[in-house]
């Protein structure tokens, strides 16, 4: 476990590439993103300005992604908007008192009918 937790490991991930020039746009929508075959080069529209970049990774869900990317064929949007994923719902308890008594910081459930996949004990961590 990253000590910090996870904001601290992409705040340090951050500085470090910032070093080798990377630039960051944070709180900055995207409005679409399309491909400039005369320029060879990647347009990113947001609420503040209009980008050029020759390389561009989106981690958005699909829906999204097919939404603001321009030029997808309607049989790729559909490919990727129809894909079957797993979702996590989380439930958070905050106890009095341990939740596991062997001192047991993850419990995996591998039952096909319960609603939940694993319990895990935060305060044990």
């Amino acid at each position: 476990y990253f000590r910090g937790g996870f904001l601290k490991l992409a705040q340090e991930m951050t500085a470090h590439l910032e070093k080798d020039g990377t630039t960051f746009y944070f709180s900055t929508p995207v409005s679409s993103i399309e491909r400039k075959e005369k320029k060879d080069l990647i347009e990113v529209k947001t609420t503040q300005k209009i980008f050029e970049f020759d390389q561009v990774l989106v981690t958005s869900p699909a829906p999204v992604f097919s939404k603001i990317v321009q030029g997808l064929s309607d049989e790729y949007k559909k490919e990727i908007t129809t894909l079957k994923g797993l979702a996590a719902i989380t439930l958070v308890l905050e106890l009095d008192t341990h939740f596991f008594s062997d001192k047991s910081y993850w419990l995996n459930i591998n039952e096909h009918n319960w609603p939940f996949l694993a319990v895990v004990e935060h305060t044990r961590l």
